[in-house]
């Protein structure tokens, strides 16, 4: 679900250009909070 959002926010930055900013935010956060996920059932 985070990828395809990212991917929404990219192809629609022609329309709204600050999207892609945020779809990188989301994109970023989303993935560190997977990992942070991870980390947390290994221990």
């Amino acid at each position: 679900m985070m990828l395809i959002s990212w991917v929404l926010g990219l192809l629609t930055c022609t329309i709204y250009l600050p999207l892609q900013l945020w779809a990188w935010l989301a994109l970023i956060i989303g993935v560190g909070f997977f990992v942070w996920h991870i980390m947390l059932r290994r221990e």
